[in-house]
């Protein structure tokens, strides 16, 4: 196991497979990397690496340290979920008028279909954290329960439309981040269906720049 104390940068040298052991999981995440990619890491993180593909691996940490580290602590939020979109950058922005310029061009469907993407790629994100999702569940939660006030849009439940982010948080913690991703991505489409027009394009913009790490309008 390697442990770091500080936040670092995580530098792709090779592409390759590997078996990414972090401490307090049960069970190993099996990713692949490509040279090139720039990964922020948030500290502290013990960990281990196991190469499982057919090629050499080589990665490079640059643990920051001191002052360098509080420096760049204010914007480990951005910097970190920032490598859970490098397969598509514009999904990653959080400039909100952007989403919510192409939102308005959008069918249902497919604003559907991007939010529940959007969420997978942060959820499933090696390099984010369980509690950023929970953080993630309770922001998200509460905006969904601000544009969605109305409990029939959610089959009665009237815990969806609480907009206490402490409740929100607390249920995700207890039943984890797979269960916390499908609950919101759930809950999500049942919000767009329940609006229209331009407070579907505003709701999309707010979930997509909560999602990359800013603050919604």
């Amino acid at each position: 196991m390697h442990s770091y104390r500080g936040p670092r940068l995580a530098i792709i040298v090779s592409s390759g497979e590997v078996d990414v052991t972090t401490e307090g999981k049960p069970t190993p995440d099996h990713i692949t990397r490509v040279a090139g990619e720039v990964l922020w890491r948030p500290a502290p993180l013990t960990f281990s690496l196991k190469n499982v593909g057919n090629t050499t691996f080589e990665i490079v940490d640059v643990e920051l340290k001191s002052s360098a580290a509080g420096a760049a602590s204010s914007g480990r939020n951005s910097a970190n979920l920032a490598a859970c979109f490098t397969s598509d950058a514009a999904a990653g922005s959080t400039d909100w008028n952007s989403h919510y310029l192409w939102a308005q061009n959008q069918t249902p469907v497919k604003l559907k279909a991007a939010i529940q993407q959007k969420l997978d790629l942060v959820f499933n994100c090696i390099v984010v954290s369980d509690d950023q999702t929970f953080d993630h569940f309770a922001a998200i939660s509460v905006v969904i329960a601000r544009n969605v006030p109305n409990a029939s849009c959610f089959n009665g439940d009237q815990g969806v439309v609480s907009t206490d982010p402490a409740g929100h948080r607390e249920w995700a913690k207890q039943r984890g981040r797979n269960v916390a991703l499908d609950n919101l991505k759930s809950k999500a489409v049942a919000a767009l269906d329940c609006l229209d027009g331009t407070k579907r394009a505003s709701f999309y913009a707010d979930v997509s720049v909560i999602v990359a790490g800013g603050a919604p309008k």
